[in-house]
């Protein structure tokens, strides 16, 4: 996308909620190889103030998905104030990826509910999570999973020095840091 500026390494830098947003509605519209790096802390208020945030790799129905396949890199940065409180399946930052890199990045002061849901990683296949933290509340509903790093996940998957300090619980099976995986 021509409105986001690169680094060196020729990253999407991200400032704040809008453009986070805007890198989230890039992937999900097909460039799922793109690689994001924060800028900032970022504050979404203003994009969950309906209490949806759209993931990043979303699913759309039946099985049908699209899944954010690059690197994202929160260079340090948290990310807060998403909430996502729905009762709509794979939520979290982001909601599906495959052969994914997701690093150095915090979830806080947020709250995500809903069928399989995590703070980083909802649904994955052949990820890496790694340098990660969650501060938020989840609760997954009916016999899909919450968990502060992953929820769900097939192929190979990393989940390397991330801690959970928030709340995790579940009609079914609650973790805290992956579960399904």
């Amino acid at each position: 996308p021509n409105f986001l500026e690169r680094d060196k390494d020729e990253y999407y830098l991200i400032h704040n909620g809008h453009e986070l947003a805007l890198f989230r509605d890039v992937v999900n519209d097909g460039a799922t190889t793109i690689n994001g790096r924060l800028a900032n802390d970022i504050d979404l208020s203003q994009e969950c103030k309906d209490s949806v945030w759209i993931p990043i790799g979303v699913y759309k129905n039946r099985g049908d998905y699209i899944a954010f396949e690059g690197v994202f890199d929160g260079a340090g940065h948290s990310i807060e104030h998403l909430y996502d409180i729905t009762d709509s399946p794979y939520r979290g930052l982001f909601g599906n990826t495959k052969n994914a890199t997701i690093q150095n990045v915090v979830v806080k002061n947020s709250r995500i509910t809903g069928f399989c849901v995590s703070a980083i990683v909802a649904s994955a296949e052949n990820t890496t999570i790694v340098n990660c933290g969650s501060e938020a509340e989840l609760y997954g509903y009916s016999d899909h999973g919450a968990a502060s790093m992953l929820a769900y996940g097939e192929g190979t998957l990393k989940v390397i020095n991330c801690y959970n300090l928030g709340v995790v619980g579940g009609e079914y099976q609650a973790a805290a840091i992956a579960c399904h995986a």
